[in-house]
Parts: structure tokens; C-alpha cells; sequence
């Protein structure tokens, strides 16, 4: 409240000096003393005097060249933004905003809210579900200019439109082409594709990423719907379109529930679509073309989780039905898809951004465990955004002897102060890793510490058509300790309480 209190007050005061001097509504020779028109006179005379007050009207001071009048609407505007800063002012000073704000009229709270007044934004989300209800031509009016401001890129985007938009939804105050526009606007969904193919290559790396757009509110929650991408062709240069599914009914890349996140918070969704070009194109001309199109649908529908009855209660809403069309260069075998930065400055720049966890780990290997299933990891933590990403293997140095235990891609720009996990989910089918996960369970659970080191590898992005360089940088965390846990969940939520380490860096 209080920038806008000030700025209300700043803009009064300076506005009160421009109403006074008002606007010009005549211009030509007048008496400076009694603003008498001196049209028609002799002025050049040293014994030229004023015929309504007698004053001397010889020389240039003694004249007005144009009259003003002081502005009336001016000045109550000036006055008005005066008193709406100082009681604002007052207002938060008195440590009694929220019940002094209940009792302004529903109107005077929407347009504090849009113009950015936090404090009025919470007054106006409690007013929304509250009974008796918010008028329904102001809801109708609200609706409207939040979705308005949805729709436009180009116009500020303010959290209170989310909680709006939102309210609206749950409260079934959206019609059903209004509830079309909130979920096309609310998710955005890129196809991305890597523009290049390094020749001898089986597979055209691609993925399809999945975003709030303006959907932010003060309250998050769940929308109660789910958006599915569906894949129905896919062309490569000049071979027939491949069509998925029975009937061509398309594949589905994922159904994905849709939150509505608060204006601190961000999630994502991945889905990979794999695409294979034809044997002839395999080998094709180093620096020719292969082009791709891809034919896919975004829908909405109920979702099951959030139905009483367990089942959808309409069927799927089409949001989207889009062709993409992208060429895709074949370069030779040997030329890196993924540039590796070396920058010392920007290295150590990064190593001093990031934290890790504790090491967790299971106690013993579950003879019932599933190949997805984590046996140990530790939390990344990324302290402000990243330039240019990062990908890294990583190891465990156990008594003097490196083990490698996966990869780690950290690929966002955005900062936080809690990140994903970098976890190990070997395969104990197979003899050899099953024994390494053994032994490392066991020595961990022994020394109950750890060195970890993450190195960068480019190669390990090149399956992320998001990436095209990373940072060449080592992560070196030395004394990690190792907390035992009984189930692999334990590994992927977040403990009670965080150890963080940081990485030794080079000045």
C-alpha cells in the first residue's frame, strides 16, 4: 500500500502548482495589475496608462500577453489524490489495514487491486467467497477486464486477475468458450526440437514443455482439470506421414493435472516425443536439410482425481490443433550438439551458487524394488538464476575410490532456494551394479560421510533440445554427511531439516 499511497500523494502535490497557474483562455496585451483587455491602445507611449486603473502600461512588464484561469477540476483532482494518499498513508501506519479496508465499497477494493495494492488484493480474495457474494454485474465487470489483461501480453499482469479468473472458474462463473480462453491462456506448451541431427544419427531429439502463462494468483490450487497432448503425426523429409494410435486416434505424450500456482512458485511438465528419420535419411549429405512436421492437439478434460464419482462428468474440450514445420540440419558426426563454455569468471560465478543436501540413503536394498526407484540423493540447491545451464556427472569419492552414480541437468534459469534432487536409481538386474549398490550402501552406512563431485559433461544434453551450451565448471562438495532412510520416498521429499553444503571454489 504504501508506494501507492505515495505516489497518490506525489502526483496531487504536483499536480496543485499546474491547477493553480490553470490553462491560457486569451491571448494579447493586457494590464498586468487589473488584467483589463489592451487591445486597441497605444502602448508605446511612456505616459500610457491603464483605463480601468489608471496604471502605467508603458514597458513590457507592466503587461500579460495571455490570461489564465485556474483549473476547478484541477484543483478537487489534486485535493482528492491528496487525501486518498495521506488517508492511505494513515491507514498503513495505523497498523489497522485489513479492518479499515473491509469496510471500503466492493469497487473502491477492485480498483486498489488492479492498481497493485497488495493489501486491498487480500481484502478483495476474501470478499470473493464470501456470502452474500460480490455483485454479480461488478463480477461480470471484473471477468471481463482480467481476461482482457490474460489475453494481452502486452498489459501488466497482475496476481489479483489470477485470483479472479480462478474464483470464477471454481464458482462456475465462466462460460464455457470464457473457460476455452482462461486454459489457453493459462498453460503454454512449446514444441522444441534440436535444429540440428549429426549425420548416421536413428532419432531427431524433441520434447514438448508445458508452463503456467497467466495463470499466477495469491491462492493456489488446483483447477480440477487436466491437459493432454496428443500426437497425431508426425513426416519426416519426403516419406509418408507416420499416424499414431488406433484409428489415428493419436498418441498421448501425457495428461498433466493443471495447478494454479501462487505468484512465488512455477511448475513444468516434459514430455519427449521421439521421432525417426527414414534409413535413407540416416546417412544423409553432411550440411543438407531433412524436414519435419508435426501434427499435434492439446485438450482439457475433467480431471478423475479431483471427481467425486472417480469419472470425467464432460467430455474432452479441444484447446489446440497445431502443425509444425521445422528443418533440421545434418551436420557431421564430430561436431558437438551442445557447446561447452569456458569461462573461468562465469565458473566460479556458478560454483557459488549452488548448495547440496545431505546425502539420504536406504538402509539396505529391497529385493521387491523397481527399476525407477531411487537409493539415494540429496537436494540442489541453486541460490539466484543461471546464465547458461549446467549438466554434470556425478560421483562419490568413498575412501579414496570414485564411484559414478548418474547425471544431473540443471537447465532452469530460475533461482530457489530449494531445486530438484540428483538421485541414483541403478539397475539391479543387472549383477555388477547391483553389487557397486551394495557396496556402497554398505560403506556410506559405515563412515556416515561423503565427498561428491559433479563434472560437466556436455554430451549428457544432447538428449535436451532446450540446451545448446553449458558452463564448464566442477562442483567439488567435500564432507557431505549420509542420513539413513527407510523407503526411497524418503529420498525424494524433503526432510525435516536441511544440512546444506557448498562447493569449494576457485577465487
Amino acid at each position: 500500500m504504501i508506494p501507492f499511497a505515495w505516489c497518490l500523494l506525489i502526483v496531487g502535490l504536483a499536480l496543485l502548482p499546474i491547477a493553480v497557474r490553470g490553462r491560457v483562455f486569451a491571448t494579447g496585451q493586457f494590464c498586468r495589475k487589473c488584467r483589463f483587455d489592451l487591445a486597441g491602445l497605444s502602448v508605446e507611449s511612456e505616459h500610457a496608462k491603464c483605463p480601468e486603473c489608471g496604471r502605467s502600461i508603458f514597458g513590457e512588464s507592466t503587461r500579460r500577453v495571455s490570461l489564465r484561469r485556474r483549473s476547478l477540476k484541477g484543483l478537487v483532482i489534486s485535493a482528492l489524490l491528496m487525501v486518498v494518499g495521506s488517508v492511505l498513508l494513515g491507514v498503513n501506519y495505523s497498523g489497522n489495514t485489513a479492518r479499515i479496508y473491509a469496510q471500503f465499497p466492493d469497487l473502491f477494493i477492485v480498483h486498489l487491486s488492479i492498481a497493485g495494492d497488495e493489501d486491498a488484493s487480500d481484502e478483495l480474495a476474501t470478499r470473493l467467497i464470501r456470502k452474500p457474494p460480490v455483485s454479480d454485474p461488478l463480477w461480470e465487470r471484473m471477468i471481463h477486464n482480467a481476461m482482457k489483461a490474460q489475453a494481452d501480453p502486452a498489459q501488466q499482469w497482475e496476481p489479483i486477475f489470477g485470483e479472479i479468473l480462478g474464483t470464477a472458474l471454481f464458482t462456475g462463473r465462466l462460460s464455457p468458450e470464457q473457460t476455452i480462453q482462461y486454459f489457453r491462456n493459462a498453460v503454454d506448451t512449446e514444441f522444441v526440437i534440436r535444429d540440428s541431427i549429426p549425420q548416421g544419427s536413428t532419432e531427431i531429439v524433441s520434447r514438448f514443455l508445458t508452463t503456467p502463462g497467466r495463470v499466477h494468483a495469491y491462492n493456489n490450487d488446483q483447477t480440477g482439470k487436466r491437459l493432454t497432448i496428443t500426437v497425431m503425426s508426425t513426416k519426416v523429409g519426403t516419406e509418408q506421414p507416420r499416424r499414431y494410435g488406433p484409428d489415428d486416434a493419436g498418441k498421448n505424450l501425457g495428461s498433466y493435472q493443471i495447478g494454479i500456482p501462487n505468484h512465488y512458485s512455477h511448475w513444468s511438465y516434459t514430455s519427449a516425443l521421439r521421432i525417426e528419420p527414414v534409413e535413407s535419411q540416416i546417412d544423409a549429405e553432411v550440411g543438407s536439410t531433412i524436414q519435419v512436421d508435426v501434427h499435434y492437439r492439446i485438450s482439457l478434460s475433467d480431471d478423475p482425481n479431483m471427481m467425486s464419482s472417480g469419472t470425467p462428468d464432460t467430455e474432452p474440450m479441444l484447446l489446440e490443433d497445431l502443425s509444425i514445420t521445422r528443418d533440421i540440419l545434418v551436420t557431421d558426426p564430430q561436431t558437438p550438439l551442445v557447446e561447452l563454455v569456458d569461462d573461468a569468471q562465469l565458473a566460479s560465478e556458478v560454483c557459488n551458487l549452488f548448495g547440496i543436501s545431505q546425502m539420504r540413503l536406504t538402509r539396505e536394498l529391497d529385493p521387491d524394488r523397481q527399476k525407477w526407484m531411487p537409493i539415494l540423493g540429496c537436494t540442489m540447491q541453486l541460490k539466484s538464476k543461471l546464465d547458461i545451464p549446467c549438466a554434470f556427472r556425478v560421483f562419490l569419492v568413498v575412501d579414496g575410490e570414485e564411484f559414478e552414480i548418474g547425471n544431473y541437468i540443471q537447465e532452469t534459469t530460475e533461482g530457489g532456494f530449494y531445486g530438484t534432487v540428483a538421485d541414483w536409481r541403478p539397475d539391479t538386474d543387472n549383477p555388477e551394479t547391483k553389487q557397486l549398490a551394495q557396496e556402497l550402501i554398505t560403506k556410506l552406512s559405515q563412515t556416515k560421510v561423503v565427498d561428491v563431485i559433479f563434472r560437466t559433461d556436455p554430451t549428457i544434453a544432447d538428449s535436451n533440445p532446450v540446451i545448446n551450451q553449458v558452463i564448464d565448471t566442477t562442483l567439488v562438495f567435500r564432507g557431505v554427511s549420509v542420513e539413513l532412510v527407510d523407503q526411497y520416498a524418503q529420498i525424494w521429499n524433503m526432510p525435516s531439516s536441511l544440512e546444506w553444503f557448498s562447493p569449494e571454489c576457485e577465487e
